[in-house]
């Protein structure tokens, strides 16, 4: 499947998991990221669905505003770097859903989150 198509297929998923709480979207690379947030936000906000955006270098602020998002998108290493720091940044943990599946995502970061689903 093109990437784009696959792209629309996790919006689709997100959609429906973001009515349940916070989504996590782990990419694999920040080009992917910006991709994913990109597309997500035009169709995300259609439904009333805000969509925040990691990136590295971010300020504590700036994490702290993309947390409050319906839909959060990042690298693995975008997540990795706010792990311990939930109460500070306000992040709830949720469902994460990790691009090409959970096989190689630290285990200490899927085990924070009640649903894990592969992207």
């Amino acid at each position: 499947m093109p990437e784009p198509d696959r792209i629309e297929t996790r919006v689709m998923a997100v959609g429906a998991l973001a009515l349940q709480g916070a989504v996590h979207v782990l990419c694999r690379g920040d080009e992917s990221a910006a991709r994913h947030a990109e597309h997500m936000q035009k169709v995300l906000a259609h439904l009333g669905r805000r969509v925040g955006r990691l990136s590295a270098g971010d300020t504590d602020d700036v994490r702290r505003a993309a947390y409050r998002a319906d839909v959060v998108v990042g690298t693995v290493d975008d997540f990795i770097a706010d792990l311990g720091r939930e109460s500070e940044l306000g992040i709830t943990r949720r469902t994460a859903m990790v691009e090409g599946g959970p096989d190689g995502t630290p285990s200490a970061l899927l085990r924070t989150y009640r649903k894990v689903v592969p992207a």
